[in-house]
Parts: structure tokens; sequence; C-alpha cells
């Protein structure tokens, strides 16, 4: 891919193989159903300061951010598994150990 995309344009050349709905729109979309867990996880493990759903919030966080970025490696979708795990999943582990620990 060359430079100068936005992400939806990203998403648009991964969901879609020659202008055409593909095997990949499948992956593509569970991957963003799965980040899309991962953020409502993380709204409601942030939202909810106490109790079960806190602790489901984080289950949902945890299991919908890793299912992701499993998909998009097994994909080959290096940009996208970059951009996740790197920004995302990284920055927000650092971030909660980094609160922790300081």
């Amino acid at each position: 891919m060359s430079s100068k995309l936005t992400i939806s344009d990203r998403w648009k050349l991964w969901a879609l193989k020659d202008g055409k709905w593909g095997a990949d729109w499948w992956w593509s979309y569970s991957a963003l159903s799965l980040m899309s867990i991962g953020f409502i996880g993380l709204v409601s493990h942030l939202w909810i300061l106490e109790g079960i759903w806190r602790t489901v919030g984080l289950i949902a966080m945890i299991f919908g951010g890793v299912s992701a970025e499993a998909i998009m490696v097994y994909r080959k979708q290096w940009w996208w598994a970059g951009y996740w795990g790197i920004c995302v999943l990284a920055g927000v582990s650092i971030t909660e150990l980094l609160s922790y620990f300081l």
C-alpha cells in the first residue's frame, strides 16, 4: 500500500478485493467487530467503578483486542496489526502498568 491513505481507505482496501467483496470481507469485519467489543469493554471497565461488570468489561476488552490482533496477523494485514498492536494494545497496557506502579 502506498502512503497518503486514510484509515478508512486502508480498511476498504482490506475488505474489498479488486473492488469486489471477497473472502477478506468476512475477516476484516470480524476484526472490526472484535475491535468494537474491545473498545466497549474499555469504556465499561473505566465507566463502572466496581463490581462484576467492571471485570466483565476488562475481560471483553482483553478478548476483543487480542482476538482482533490475531485475525490481523493471521490474514497478514501487517499495517493493521502494527497499528492495533502497537498503538492500541501496547499503549493501553503500558499506560495501565505505569498508572499501577507510579
